[in-house]
């Protein structure tokens, strides 16, 4: 039935992934009882951890195809229809139309046997990918099964924070005999409604945000645990009574080693990364990808491009925010995740001739994509729509509003990079006067060595700012670095702020290569003028 209605066009549906694997996916929820928590628990009703596992499997292996949308899928498409803004009534009335988007499945096989490992460590590398707000453990499907299907462990966790349109937790049973997925949802189930936050700076969004970061953290902090028990065969008791037994991923995750763990994430899962307690060298933002102080980009992308939305509904995204071939923008964005993942020593599969649109019937599949961060000469493309920002103080670009909004940044003449930045905020800045806290002018000594400044603006009155603004380039002309923090509350706000509240302690576990054995230890946050301890 479903394959007959997407050659109809009347499904939305997925292309197949594009890696030299197949992908299988496990649904997995676990009992926070059960694993170590790395901070006390920001919301005790919070009372398990939710995720989708997306790996490599064998090429023969059999199963079903997963629903996009979860059981039970009316509660859902009725959550998603009050996220876009639909009121509860009309969001209820559709969610009983006919269920056309109930039909949409991931190309995944659902509980497939998971494929030995090639790499030279026999352990497939791993990552943990955070989603933004009204994401979902599912929402991302596509970017991870593709990031899945070139060799990696890829782990999406359903945040209950709030920003998932709608979650549910199951109640953990107090026998040994958990419900089936049949009675499951008509009891032992705990709701999680999304949360309505305004995208206007005030007190209230920011301590709306932080409680919803602090949830993060301490999330993934558990999913992090659960992945080091999982692989050690620690037996852990997964609620999800449709999915096989974990025992298939024991000695076959490369989580032990430090460093190897990938932490990604979109949009406030962007936002959440940065942040993780966890000291994990390589994160990736998907928003655009930064290498070599150059950041890189589709052009006709937009902010839903990265999640399933944009390769679902692309004629949603074409006629309101113009995007064009949302299928390219996401295979450009993997061939980029897979090459920086190759640059940073993971051993990752192949990108395809076909993703690279070589023409050559000769051109054969790479592992090393050293195109996708190429930078042609001013004016010219090494591949088309994919674009770069150079964050190089002598290669930036003036940009005005004008040229931005026609999108000709990447023609802009080059001028001094404080002016361009400068003029940038003045420009998007509506109201404000300047109170300048500090005035540390920059100065050099004869070796022409970089020194740091600070400068606060807390803007009132428009003119005060452009005046005050107009003036800075002087102060900042011989920075290495620039940071602007274009929206505060005041002059003690932005990327200043410092709210060790929102900051919890993480336990954090290690292992020796050697195998000597393995431990822990704690990172607290500083208190005021204190040392961070360990």
């Amino acid at each position: 039935m479903s394959s007959y209605l997407s050659r109809l066009s009347l499904v939305p549906s997925f292309p197949s992934y594009t890696g030299p694997y197949k992908v299988g996916t496990i649904d997995i929820e676990l009992p926070v009882s059960e694993l170590e928590s790395p901070s006390p628990s920001p919301d005790e009703s919070i009372s398990t951890i939710q995720y989708r596992i997306f790996y490599p499997c064998e090429p023969d292996s059999k199963g079903k195809s997963v629903n996009w949308i979860p059981a039970p899928q009316r509660d859902y498409v009725s959550a998603y229809t009050r996220f876009l803004g639909a009121g509860s009534m009309l969001a209820e009335v559709i969610s009983f139309v006919p269920r056309l988007l109930h039909y949409i499945t991931i190309p995944v096989r659902k509980n497939a046997s998971l494929l030995d490992p090639p790499t030279s460590t026999s352990r497939w590398p791993v990552m943990i990918f955070s989603h933004g707000l009204g994401g979902s453990r599912n929402a991302y499907s596509y970017l991870a099964g593709s990031i899945a299907s070139h060799g990696m462990i890829v782990i999406a966790p359903e945040h209950r924070d709030g920003s998932t349109p709608i979650s549910y937790i199951r109640n953990v049973p107090s026998t040994n005999s958990p419900p089936t997925e049949k009675t499951f949802f008509r009891r032992n189930r705990k709701t999680v409604d999304y949360v309505r936050l305004s995208h206007t700076p005030s007190s209230e969004v920011e301590e709306g945000r932080n409680a919803q970061l602090k949830i993060r953290l301490w999330e993934l902090g558990l999913v992090h645990d659960s992945l080091l028990k999982i692989d050690e065969g620690v037996p852990l008791t997964n609620l999800n009574t449709s999915s096989v037994s974990l025992v298939g991923l024991k000695n076959k995750m490369d989580v032990h080693t430090p460093g190897k763990i990938t932490f990604a994430g979109h949009s406030f899962g962007a936002a959440t990364i940065p942040r993780n307690p966890l000291n994990i060298p390589l994160k990736i933002q998907m928003d655009k990808i930064f290498r070599s102080r150059t950041f890189f980009y589709a052009k006709s992308a937009a902010h839903l491009s990265q999640s399933d939305f944009g390769i679902l509904f692309p004629w949603f995204t074409k006629k309101f925010l113009a995007v064009e071939e949302p299928g390219r923008i996401l295979r450009l964005n993997v061939r980029a995740v897979t090459q920086l993942l190759r640059n940073n020593g993971i051993e990752i599969g192949k990108t395809s001739h076909k993703d690279m649109e070589f023409e050559d019937p000769k051109a054969v599949d790479t592992n090393n994509d050293v195109l996708i961060f190429s930078r042609g000469r001013e004016g010219e493309e090494k591949i088309r729509g994919w674009e770069f920002i150079s964050t190089d103080m002598n290669e930036l670009a003036d940009i005005d509003d004008e040229t931005e909004a026609n999108g000709q940044v990447e023609k802009t003449k080059k001028v001094d990079p404080i002016d361009a930045v400068m003029g940038h905020e003045m420009a998007k800045e509506q109201q404000g006067t300047s109170e300048q806290l500090t005035d540390l002018e920059l100065s050099t000594d004869k070796s022409r060595r970089r020194l740091p400044s600070l400068d606060s603006l807390s803007p009132d009155d428009s003119s005060d700012w452009k005046s005050e603004a107009a003036t800075m380039h002087e102060v900042y002309k011989y920075a290495e670095v620039t940071i602007v923090a274009t929206s505060s509350l005041s002059t003690h706000g932005g990327f200043l702020e410092r709210t060790l509240s929102t900051i919890p302690a993480a336990k954090i576990r290690y292992s020796f290569a050697s195998g000597l054995g393995h431990g822990s230890y704690m990172i607290l946050a500083a208190q005021d003028d204190q040392e961070t301890g360990f």
